[in-house]
């Protein structure tokens, strides 16, 4: 069986690999549980708090859905206790 880097090497070089490499493989972090459960807001909604306790909006003339950062609504106030702070949904 070759290694990762040999495979690829063959593969570029019209060799002979011993497998096809997927190149859709990096999609399943992207599309984890906690992505696709988490709430995210369509155009038009604003103030969406999702999973993690972050607020999002997208309002009619911005090009996708950015996190709010009021002074209300930020989880971290101190980078070095945020281990106190945050905990996974």
């Amino acid at each position: 069986m070759l290694t990762v880097k040999q495979n690829f090497l063959e593969t570029i070089h019209g060799g002979s690999p011993d497998r096809f490499v997927n190149q859709y493989e990096y999609l399943k972090i992207l599309f984890n549980p906690i992505m696709t459960h988490s709430p995210a807001p369509a155009r038009g909604e604003e103030n969406v708090v999702n999973d993690w306790n972050i607020t999002y909006s997208w309002k009619e003339n911005w090009p996708g859905g950015m996190p709010i950062h009021t002074p209300d609504k930020v989880v971290v106030h101190d980078v070095v206790h945020w281990k106190d702070v945050v905990h996974a949904p």
